[in-house]
């Protein structure tokens, strides 16, 4: 009975019927405990669950595999991975269960060498691993963020004999996606004998999560050949690419199937909704969608907040996060992120000191892009000291540099070199700049200024060329993005050495005419190459996409995805 309470879900009374049982003396055994152990979980029920393991423990039942692999489980959902792993480790008998569990718990708390250890652990022990191993071993490498680490639980498949598995499959199609290599995302895909609609909607989402928002919906269009349904999930990734594309018109049909699918009440959606025309600027039409909104969420809150900001209603902003806090919604970095850009500019100091406060108060973890947006709303709001904006973090580089360029950008030449001595002194170290390409399955890497090249001469030729054509079409040099003190000449010369115009013109001589120019870069785009691309895209008439720190820019025939926002 009380299995059968767990098995449909109805958790309170599954725990109701084991105090029942304790009440009228009925001795329980490991099962009872395990059913009632996982009805806490699931309920969040951390006190009721201690009462559990305390029981089992004088029935002389924590040593069941069933029981320990529930408890690991248990104590897992509260973060008590140090705890779980003593029960683990006192285990005599551990199944395949157990050992997921345990290695399910690292992944889950973030701990992904620790699942890795395991791993090995459990193949010495002559454990063989299940399916559910390897999709846990998969989110790990996506948690490390190593491709080779991927690679090498992929290549361990056809000894398990699980190469064809359509669970694993797909996984290892996330794991690509996420990790960057669409092409064996794809390889995988198409070599799939059997595919259901996650195994489609994943491929979709590893599409736009690399800019191949094309891509994506050219598969969208497979499926609906196929004759196949999809749902909200197809959505909200096609939707997701609408909006790195800033793609109105698109958007706008996918809303109208959204209607007729009746998923106007997904919040998924919604939000997905809400992000795409504040970022193609049709700002009423996200607030529409925003207000109609029966449920929000805090990234529904955040994505209309950004969309004010994003679209120079700053002001308005404020208001926003008021209705948020009144409708108890706690904010996240990005809220606050945000809330520091519209503080910035609006030249509201006294509020941005007011959210740097907060943060304090709160013990809010402040990452290194709040940092940032911190330094960059003081330095906006006429706070320009040194000992104001260190006072941030002594130790992040981002910091200095951005300190030193706020010091450039006003000609304060003997303030930048006491920065830039400051990092020297303390041992830090600016990021260098750099942007990749890849042409024929070899990845390209330029640096600023850089001639090592092979095919330097040809590269030189074609941004010489292409700086006499732009500058035919009006484009005047904004030296303002060159912080050194040099004279405007020499900033010019350096404005034509910067990576992501040495990558495009690589690009230009090495793939077909008209063909798609990819391009990959380490920092935030500046704004001087952010418009010589622009011009480079109408006059070649190509589509170049760069990903930067910040997002994708799709340049197309002299425009940008970003709005010249980003």
């Amino acid at each position: 009975m009380i299995g059968g309470y767990l098995k449909n879900e109805r958790y309170e009374e599954t725990i109701e019927l084991y105090r029942e049982m304790r009440s009228n003396g009925v001795e329980v055994d490991g099962r009872t405990c395990t059913f009632a152990l996982k009805a806490c979980t699931k309920l969040l029920d951390f006190e009721s669950g201690r009462e559990i393991m305390r029981t089992a423990e004088e029935n002389g039942v924590v040593n069941n595999c069933f029981f320990g692999s529930s408890t690991i489980s248990f104590l897992v959902k509260f973060d008590r991975i140090d705890e779980a792993r003593i029960i683990f480790d006192e285990l005599l008998d551990r199944d395949v269960v157990c050992w997921n569990s345990m290695s399910g718990g690292y992944v889950q708390v973030g701990s992904f060498d620790m699942a890795f250890d395991l791993f090995f652990e459990m193949q010495a022990c002559g454990i063989r691993p299940s399916l559910v191993t390897i999709a846990g071993l998969i989110q790990a490498c996506i948690g490390i963020g190593s491709l080779r680490h991927g690679k090498c639980i992929h290549g361990l498949l056809n000894g398990f004999g699980m190469s064809c598995d359509i669970l694993v499959v797909t996984s290892l199609i996330d794991m690509y996606g996420k990790l960057g290599d669409i092409e064996s995302a794809s390889q995988l895909f198409n070599e799939m004998p059997t595919k259901n609609l996650v195994s489609w909607n994943t491929m979709i989402s590893g599409y736009v999560q690399n800019g191949l928002v094309s891509e994506a919906f050219s598969l969208f269009r497979e499926l609906i050949l196929s004759a196949r349904v999809f749902d909200s999930g197809t959505m909200a990734s096609l939707l997701q690419g609408c909006a790195q594309l800033s793609s109105l018109d698109n958007g706008k049909v996918l809303h109208g199937s959204v209607l007729r699918r009746g998923l106007e009440s997904n919040i998924i959606i919604t939000t997905a909704l809400v992000d795409l025309y504040a970022k193609s600027g049709a700002l009423k039409l996200a607030s529409s969608v925003f207000d109609a909104m029966k449920e929000k969420n805090v990234i529904s809150w955040t994505a209309m907040l950004m969309g004010l900001v994003q679209n120079g209603h700053a002001d308005e902003a404020f208001p926003i996060f008021s209705q948020m806090q009144e409708e108890r919604v706690d904010a996240n970095a990005v809220t606050f992120v945000s809330l520091i850009h519209a503080c910035a500019y609006t030249g509201s100091l006294k509020k941005g000191q007011s959210i740097h406060a907060y943060l304090t108060r709160q013990q809010f973890v402040l990452d290194e892009i709040l940092r940032t947006a911190l330094i960059d709303m003081y330095g906006k709001c006429g706070i320009k000291t040194a000992d104001k904006l260190l006072s941030l973090d002594a130790m992040n580089h981002g910091i200095y540099v951005v300190l030193s360029n706020i010091y450039a950008e006003g000609g304060r030449w003997s303030e930048v070199d006491y920065i830039r001595d400051l990092m020297r002194k303390r041992g830090l170290r600016k990021t260098p700049g750099y942007s990749m390409i890849e042409v024929a399955n070899i990845v390209h890497t330029f640096m600023a200024g850089d001639d090592s090249h092979p095919y330097w001469d040809e590269i030189s030729s074609m941004v010489e060329d292409l700086r006499k054509q732009i500058e035919d079409s009006g484009y005047v040099p904004d030296t303002r993005c060159v912080l050194r003190n040099v004279d405007e000449k020499m900033k010019v010369r350096l404005l034509w050495g910067h990576s992501e115009r040495l990558a495009i013109a690589f690009g230009l001589i090495s793939t077909p005419s008209g063909s798609l120019i990819r391009i990959t870069k380490n920092l935030r785009v500046c704004s001087d190459c952010h418009t010589v691309t622009k011009y480079i895209s109408n006059i070649v008439r190509r589509e170049i996409i760069v990903r930067d720190v910040n997002r994708f820019h799709h340049f197309v025939d002299g425009k940008c995805s970003c709005g010249d926002y980003w």
